[in-house]
């Protein structure tokens, strides 16, 4: 099984392609989606351009099983959660992402 390997170094934003952007985070701990203290990257370049706000990935293997999909990078996807204030989803609704933020895969 191919799985990722956290943390991650720097990893290059799949929307501007760069890791010039690149900055590790911690939700704070009041988050109401259950994530207080997860690490995550996101890119400042793509910040306010983007719909996604530069959201990258997260910098764990919360979600990552072996029992997940592959991505289309080659490696085990992750199991994740849309927030309470997600549109694009609904809240709550479950879907399988790029582990590392590297490729586009959702499913």
């Amino acid at each position: 099984m191919n799985q990722p390997t956290f943390p991650l170094n720097n990893p290059h934003c799949r929307h501007c392609e760069s890791n010039a952007g690149t900055v590790r985070y911690i939700v704070r701990p009041t988050n109401q989606n259950g994530n207080g203290g997860r690490p995550y990257y996101a890119c400042s370049n793509c910040d306010q351009s983007n719909p996604e706000g530069g959201w990258i990935t997260w910098d764990d293997n919360h979600g990552i099983n072996a029992t997940n999909p592959f991505c289309d990078c080659g490696v085990v996807s992750r199991l994740d959660q849309a927030g309470a204030n997600s549109t694009r989803l609904g809240a709550g609704n479950v879907f399988y992402t790029c582990a590392t933020g590297a490729c586009n895969f959702y499913q």
